[in-house]
């Protein structure tokens, strides 16, 4: 399942950064194409930011973890952008449209698996 969020903001950047800061070693993210993957055990949220927007797209395996994970998301961007009131509003992919397609690192993003010994 997934769910997407946008937030218009001219610190979209910045939010990026303290996203992957706060949660530290969960986030892998690719500094030059602006994007990010944060992964919890109950999902993995990616960001990017471009032309003063913060884009969000959260999966999971199910409804309830991903309101999980978009409830996490939300409750931390409403702290470090308490100033622009960001209100986020989580959408289903038939109500979601925007360019940004997630198709670089973070949009590859996947758990690393260990190799299996021949």
């Amino acid at each position: 399942m997934q769910a997407f969020a946008t937030f218009k903001t001219q610190e979209a950047r910045r939010y990026v950064d303290n996203l992957c800061t706060h949660f530290g070693p969960q986030a892998s993210r690719e500094e030059a194409r602006g994007s990010a993957c944060i992964s919890f055990a109950f999902g993995e949220c990616e960001l990017a930011h471009e032309d003063g927007v913060l884009l969000m797209r959260a999966k999971a395996d199910d409804a309830v973890q991903l309101g999980r994970l978009t409830d996490t998301m939300t409750r931390y961007l409403e702290r470090v952008a308490f100033r622009e009131d960001p209100r986020l509003r989580w959408r289903s992919a038939e109500e979601h449209s925007t360019k940004h397609d997630f198709t670089g690192p973070a949009g590859r993003h996947a758990p690393t698996q260990p190799e299996s010994k021949k």
